[in-house]
């Protein structure tokens, strides 16, 4: 994520804003690695990272009870 997050600013330049936000991207852990090389680098808060996995249960059966008539 580093060297990759490093190259695109390298190509696109060094102001490029950077914005990490997903599921593995809300852990502490790659939050405090990233953020030590790379200091601007901004994270969305984690209730907003969550797996989209739980999302798409949802959406799965809410289209299931409709195509049964429940």
């Amino acid at each position: 994520v580093i060297a990759m997050s490093l190259a695109l600013r390298e190509r696109y330049g060094s102001g490029l804003p950077i914005v990490y936000a997903g599921g593995v991207m809300s852990n502490a852990q790659i939050k405090k690695r990233v953020t030590e090389k790379i200091t601007d680098a901004h994270f969305a808060a984690p209730a907003f990272s969550a797996d989209n996995a739980a999302g798409i249960a949802l959406l799965t059966e809410e289209r299931y009870k409709k195509s049964i008539g429940s």
